[in-house]
């Protein structure tokens, strides 16, 4: 976990991006902590990392991620993992 959020950090250092904060929020219902962390720290964005989920034919951004994108003040950027590759090809 924190070697990601040093990572995160590092790139957006290389990328000559301002104010760029990784954290891990630790809380028993992720969306509204993460909603009120943007609201406390005013942040521009906040960038969600999705898992690539399908149900019923189509991706699924799961209840996290839908909380914080109706309820945030400030813009909501997913970044989605890759889909797995086909077990048979």
């Amino acid at each position: 976990g924190e070697r990601v959020l040093a990572r995160i950090e590092a790139v957006a250092a290389e990328e000559k991006c301002k104010d760029v904060k990784a954290k891990i929020l630790r809380a028993r219902h992720a969306g509204p902590a993460i909603v009120m962390e943007t609201e406390d720290r005013h942040m521009e964005a906040v960038i969600l990392g999705i898992p690539y989920r399908r149900r019923f034919g189509s991706c699924s951004l799961g209840s996290t991620a839908t909380y914080v994108f109706n309820n945030a003040s400030c813009q909501v950027i997913f970044w989605r993992e890759r889909a797995p590759a086909p077990l048979f090809a």
